[in-house]
């Protein structure tokens, strides 16, 4: 049994150890995590600091930026893992993430998808803020650290390559369209970093959004 883990990167090199020492520190009982990590043109340092840690990564480079939905699809089609979750490199895992999530989705098999709340913390990696996905509005805003069933996101030809904001958001609301069902799970296990330069923060991020809600009729 294997779950694919996915980090994806543009010029986070300040932030990429932790993520993937989060990524490298899962909890694995039952399964093996397989770590991808795709960087989509990095000029910052990213890619000489992968090389020293890519021990146990799958490492992909794209020598041109294409943006996260583009790079998300290079990570999906590389994926061998029965289960996908992607970390942005600028964020973090609890240990158990994996663990709990894998667990939920194997005993709810009528699920294509589970996911759960997100600490908002700081640079210090103070906890500021509790982040709870209760309704499905909130979900399609914080699409990272949702595990996905891989055939679920196959069958519906995965992530938008053409999207460079909005992304999770086409992936969720195409899954629903598919009558595919995710499950919440009340506990935070994500560590969503505020730092200022956020994607989801970006007011294109926004646009993007209302442009997919518009397009499925949401």
């Amino acid at each position: 049994m294997k779950i694919t883990l996915a980090i994806v990167n543009f010029n986070r090199a300040n932030f990429l150890k932790r993520a993937i020492r989060s990524a490298q520190n899962q909890i694995r009982i039952g399964f093996d995590v397989e770590i991808i990590f795709v960087d989509d043109g990095s000029i910052d340092g990213s890619v000489d600091l992968v090389k020293s840690l890519s021990h146990n990564l799958v490492c992909k480079l794209l020598t041109e930026n294409s943006g996260v939905g583009n790079a998300s699809q290079v990570a999906l089609e590389m994926a061998t893992g029965k289960y996908f979750i992607r970390l942005d490199s600028d964020d973090y895992l609890s240990p158990i993430s994996c663990l709990t999530l894998f667990t939920a989705l194997e005993a709810k098999s009528s699920f294509s998808y589970a996911y759960a709340d997100h600490f908002r913390v700081d640079d210090n990696e103070t906890r500021v803020s509790l982040v709870e996905l209760k309704t499905f509005d909130q979900l399609t805003k914080h699409g990272a650290g949702v595990m996905f069933r891989t055939s679920a996101l196959k069958e519906i030809g995965g992530y938008d390559s053409k999207l460079r904001h909005g992304e999770d958001a086409d992936l969720i609301f195409r899954l629903k369209e598919a009558k595919h069902r995710g499950l919440y799970l009340p506990i935070p296990l994500y560590r969503y970093h505020i730092h200022g330069g956020n994607l989801s923060l970006n007011p294109n991020q926004s646009l993007q959004q209302n442009e997919i809600r518009r397009r499925y009729g949401i």
